[in-house]
């Protein structure tokens, strides 16, 4: 696989089998003996071994749910036959193996997900909140003061595991009084004593309060009064914590319980506690305590305007207003995790406005967005949390004003180049040293992919030439995997729910999932592909004459040409990274020859006047696209051939006297394709009345300057431009011409013996080479 390729995704999860093998080597072993050094190795192997097959499949997780339970089952029920002995030994190397094995299917697959093969018995819950809790507050003298040692010097994993048990085990609907006394104020103990630690131990404490506040049977407990209001007691301790904020880790925790809480307990519950919960929000300023505290404050202030909207009727409550404005704002935070926890609360309250009130809240979305697109550099996080909100609101059908949908595709798909606007869809550029963009673009086709679901084909009908164009120029060429695989999406999504998109099927099957995901797979397969693409209906007419007539004429004028052409000429040869430069210049060759006497004349002059840019990067692009040009025009007649390779020729060969040589002195890239320039644009003969002599100086010069770069690519490459030249010049231009007594004096014999060196060995490698006769 060649650099900036990825991995192909995978269709199913094949090593199910050999996972339940190995795993079952980890379970089947006696937990109470100590390992020999052997043993030790082995597990420690095959449990690195599970691990990294399940991380293959952490961006598709789901294919492991038909086989989730036979992989999830044995694992938890050798831990719950290890933990429901008298004295269970739970420090042990095996133990801990067991445990993180169990939180890598978490990882990867969820906690939510993998908790519902935990087991949910009423005496599990007994047991887990003796080993849980500390010796001195257990609610029962028979607890193993051993196995809560143990537990304390276990693995972070397997403590983790047990809350995540212990959560599933305090859902059960029974009456806590008919467990041991003041259990329920140990499970209250249990969650609050992990609640504080920075680590997965909090997240699964943060289920144990969670559930427990929010059940719906009573309580028992020991302190009076304390069974009557469960969730005060939680209320009290946020708000005390939140009034100093010394430890962000409990404030953290303590929030993201209570989101829990407002989104699992009863309305009646809740409803008790409704300005203490609001004025939650008081104590807790937006910008304060880090990103992970203000993605629950979203989430909570979301919430609690939900709450509101679903119990009140007529006019939108003065807390919700409150409520958006500040979701508005989140949109534009620095943390991506708050601009999508904002975006999903803002689009989940709209769906419950009225109708003039949500068209408000579009457009005051659209105004974040419009205004992040005159100044990207800035405003990268505001635009791409407008494009979260658009695609939740999208997504809901909540964007349906013709004029609203017309600012927002223009400003998606549709450059500005007279006011400086940018397209949120191919927004990428660099910053120093940092890159711009990618975040924007992704987002961007996702509230393509969510206005197809929702958009009309009559409504989608006036844009579906620039969406198909910009889907797939974006789909073929973009850098990142995932936005081309973004891209694709919602170009399938077009395809099947609008079937506006110009032979969207037959196109869909070059840019598909699967061949997007590698990236020179992509540049110079589906490219091409795409580019030459002839429908299939007038497969039936090349029997007559008009048939082959109107087949010839497709090849001449398919409609995705020269939008690829244009992307590739605009973006993918100026880009920032060279792989994509040098990619994209590739591509635009192939595509070029599909019909070289159509594009490649204009092409050429246009690139030729490019020259003269003092930016290296874009000199480089611009060299290895008259590079591809060149090597385009092989099928092109001779004449007209030989035309454009000498106007490449001496382009490249004049850049020794412009001020773009220092480039060329400077940066081996440019040299390099200066290089490839003049070695696919060689001139085949000496044209008539040309300068021989001239015209070797100049070329000759470029070759001596890679002689004096360390770059062995760029040595290699002069070797190749010297081959050619000696394949196709004659011997006086190569070397009778050669002015002795000028400035090259003493260094040709130097440079001759070094290039030689290069041409044996493109000899050893080429038995087609042909030694041409200096005599």
């Amino acid at each position: 696989m060649t650099e900036g390729d990825e991995q192909l995704p995978f269709a199913a999860f094949s090593r199910a089998s050999e996972f339940i093998q190995d795993a079952r080597q980890l379970t089947n072993v006696d937990f109470d003996a100590l390992p020999t050094a052997q043993e030790e190795q082995e597990e420690i192997k095959l449990l690195s071994g599970l691990c990294a097959m399940l991380d293959e499949y952490q961006e598709q997780s789901y294919l492991l749910d038909p086989s989730l339970e036979a992989l999830v089952s044995p694992l938890l029920d050798t831990l719950r036959q290890n933990v429901r002995r008298p004295n269970p030994r739970l420090a042990t190397a095996r133990m801990q193996r067991l445990a993180r094995l169990i939180y890598f299917l978490t990882k990867v697959r969820g906690a939510k997900t993998i908790v519902r093969f935990f087991p949910h018995e009423v005496t599990d819950l007994v047991l887990l909140v003796r080993l849980l809790s500390p010796s001195s507050s257990s609610p029962s003298s028979s607890t193993a003061p051993s196995a809560t040692a143990e537990i304390a010097s276990s693995s972070w994993e397997l403590r983790y595991v047990l809350l995540l048990w212990l959560s599933v085990a305090v859902r059960l609907p029974f009456d806590l009084a008919r467990l041991d006394p003041g259990t329920g104020e140990a499970i209250e103990e249990v969650g609050m004593r992990y609640l504080g630690t920075a680590s997965k131990e909090r997240d699964g404490a943060t289920e144990v309060l969670a559930r427990f506040y929010a059940r719906r049977v009573p309580f028992a407990g020991s302190r009076p009064g304390w069974q009557d209001a469960p969730l005060g007691s939680l209320l009290k301790a946020c708000e005390e914590n939140l009034a100093k904020l010394e430890t962000v880790s409990i404030a953290s925790g303590l929030i993201q319980t209570l989101c829990e809480v407002v989104k699992t307990a009863s309305p009646a519950t809740l409803n008790t506690y409704w300005p203490q919960l609001y004025q939650l929000l008081a104590f807790l300023p937006a910008g304060a305590g880090g990103p992970l505290l203000a993605k629950y404050r979203v989430k909570l202030a979301g919430r609690l305007a939900l709450m509101r909207l679903t119990t009140t009727d007529g006019d939108v409550p003065e807390e919700v207003e409150v409520v958006l404005g500040e979701l508005l704002e989140g949109l534009s935070h620095t943390d991506t995790i708050v601009r999508w926890s904002a975006a999903k609360y803002i689009a989940r309250i709209t769906s419950l406005l009225p109708v003039s009130f949500a068209s408000e809240i579009v457009d005051a979305v659209l105004g974040i967005f419009e205004d992040g697109l005159e100044d990207s550099d800035r405003a990268e996080h505001g635009l791409q949390g407008a494009c979260f909100a658009f695609g939740e609101l999208g997504r809901r059908g909540k964007i349906r004003e013709r004029e609203q949908v017309d600012r927002l595709l223009k400003g998606v798909m549709q450059r500005e180049s007279d006011d400086g606007h940018e397209q949120a869809l191919l927004l990428d550029h660099r910053r120093n040293m940092q890159t711009i963009g990618s975040s924007v673009r992704d987002s961007a086709a996702y509230v393509l992919w969510s206005l197809a679901r929702t958009l009309s084909p009559s409504q989608a009908q006036l844009y579906a030439q620039k969406l198909a164009e910009r889907l797939v120029c974006v789909a073929l060429f973009d850098r990142e995997v995932a936005i081309r695989r973004a891209a694709s999406a919602a170009f399938q999504e077009g395809v099947g729910r609008w079937g506006v998109f110009p032979h969207g099927i037959d196109v869909l099957r070059k840019i598909d999932f699967f061949t997007v995901s590698i990236r020179h797979r992509a540049f110079l397969e589906a490219a091409p592909s795409v580019a030459r693409y002839i429908p299939s209906e007038p497969s039936l007419s090349f029997a007559t004459p008009d048939g082959l007539a109107h087949l010839a004429h497709l090849r001449r004028h398919p409609e995705y040409r020269l939008p690829v052409l244009n992307h590739l000429i605009s973006t993918g040869i100026t880009h920032y990274d060279p792989d994509i430069r040098v990619l994209s210049a590739k591509a635009l060759g192939k595509i070029v020859s599909l019909d070289a006497e159509e594009h490649a004349s204009g092409l050429v002059g246009e690139q030729i006047g490019k020259l003269a840019t003092n930016d290296p990067a874009k000199l480089h692009g611009v060299l290895l696209s008259l590079a591809a040009l060149a090597d385009s025009t092989a099928n092109v007649p001779a004449e007209p051939r030989e035309e454009l390779r000498a106007k490449i020729f001496s382009a490249t060969c004049s850049l020794l006297a412009s001020p773009s040589s220092r480039q060329l002195r400077t940066s081996h890239a440019v040299l390099f394709a200066a290089l490839s320039s003049v070695a696919s644009s060689a001139p085949v003969s000496c044209p008539p009345g040309s300068s021989v002599a001239q015209l070797s100086s100049n070329w000759f010069e470029l070759v001596h300057l890679a002689c004096e770069h360390q770059e062995e690519s760029v040595h290699e490459q002069a070797g190749a431009a010297m081959r050619r030249m000696s394949e196709t010049q004659c011997a006086a231009l190569l070397l009778g011409e050669v002015d002795y007594a000028g400035p090259n004096r003493g260094k040709l014999v130097k440079v001759v013996e070094r290039l030689t060196v290069f041409i044996q060995r493109e000899v050893s490698c080429s038995p087609s080479f042909t030694w041409v006769d200096w005599g």
